[in-house]
Parts: C-alpha cells; sequence; structure tokens
C-alpha cells in the first residue's frame, strides 16, 4: 500500500489533513520534526512526502533531498507561505512540487491521485487559474521545467496574455507552435524577475 509522510510543526494543519485523508483512504505518518523523519524514512517506504517547517528546523528542500537518497521514487510537495524566487528554485532542482499554507486539500488530493512518480504534471504551485489574473510574482517563480513540461498550451497562452508584457502577437497565440509558446513564457518570465 502507498504510504503519505507528512511533516510539518503545525500540529492543527497536520491533524486536519489526517482526518480527511485518513477519511478518504489514505496511509499516512505525521511527524513534527526532521529527525524523526528521516527515522521513518528508514523504517517505511512512502510514495509521497509533504513537508511543512519542522518544528526542529532546518531546510525543507534539503530534508527531502535526504529523504529521497534512500527512496528514489519519492514525490515531494513542499507546503510554504509565499516562497521567493530562490526557494522555487531549489525545490524544483530537488524535485518537489509546491503549495501555499494553508494546504488546500481541494489542490492536496488531485495531486496525491497524478500517479506518484516524481516530475509528472502538476499546476498546485501555478496560480494560473482560469478565473484568476496571471501575477507577476507567479510567473518569475515558474520553473523552467514546469514551462517546458507541465504547462498546457491554454495555459502558456494565458500567461502571455495575462501579464502585461509587451508582445505583438498576442491576438494570434493559438497559430504558435508549442515551442514559439515556451520561449515567449521564458521571456516573460525572465522580464517577471527583473521587475522585482
Amino acid at each position: 500500500m502507498r504510504r503519505l509522510l507528512l511533516i510539518d510543526h503545525d500540529q492543527n494543519q497536520c491533524r486536519r489533513l489526517v482526518q480527511v485523508l485518513s477519511g478518504l483512504g489514505f496511509s499516512l505518518d505525521v511527524t513534527y520534526s526532521a529527525k524523526e523523519a528521516r527515522v521513518l524514512n528508514e523504517q517505511q517506504r512512502y510514495s509521497w512526502s509533504v513537508i511543512g517547517t519542522p518544528a526542529d528546523g532546518g531546510d525543507s528542500v534539503a530534508l527531502f533531498t535526504q529523504l529521497r537518497e534512500r527512496q528514489t521514487r519519492l514525490r515531494g510537495l513542499l507546503v510554504a507561505n509565499d516562497p521567493d524566487v530562490g526557494v522555487k528554485t531549489a525545490a524544483e532542482e530537488a524535485g518537489l512540487d509546491i503549495i501555499q499554507r494553508p494546504v488546500d486539500v481541494n489542490i492536496l488530493i488531485p495531486w496525491l491521485s497524478d500517479g506518484g512518480a516524481c516530475g509528472e504534471s502538476t499546476t498546485i504551485e501555478l496560480g494560473i487559474a482560469e478565473s484568476s489574473p496571471v501575477a507577476e510574482s507567479v510567473v518569475a517563480g515558474l520553473p523552467e521545467n514546469t514551462i517546458r513540461n507541465r504547462l498546457s498550451d491554454e495555459q502558456l497562452i494565458r500567461i502571455i496574455r495575462g501579464v502585461d508584457y509587451p508582445f505583438a502577437g498576442k491576438e494570434r497565440l493559438e497559430m504558435f507552435d508549442r515551442d514559439t509558446l515556451v520561449r515567449v513564457v521564458m521571456l516573460i518570465r525572465r522580464w517577471c524577475r527583473n521587475r522585482r
């Protein structure tokens, strides 16, 4: 049976997630410390890890990297309060997806159902919902891998049209091939980072 390892100092959030996920049939272990997470990781095989801020401090991205050394197929989710570009980049390089705190179970559950192998398509950190405007800070924090491999053509078009970037072809985007859309979004991402 596939299991989830939940690591966070926020005991109220952990209790809420345990209640919801257990009710949906997920098997999970909860710990509040990075030290105990390492011990559990040695004793049990996990498909997913949801990592917030361990009570004993430390870097959540580094903790995931350590956990993944033993379980290479471990899929990770970083719970963060408005992570900066450096954290987003480090998380991407480690193979972590990102979700905002407090955890929205309507986003978490589809992520858990996506399959299990790290690197599969997920857009939880993007904030590119159809009904909301695309924030420059969201675009600035998009990992290159996400832009190239995870976003649909429709999401790429939404970014191009949703950001105040001077691009003359916005009305003809549906005619562009995927490579062109990706290149334009990469330019927009760099532009957004430079404006910060």
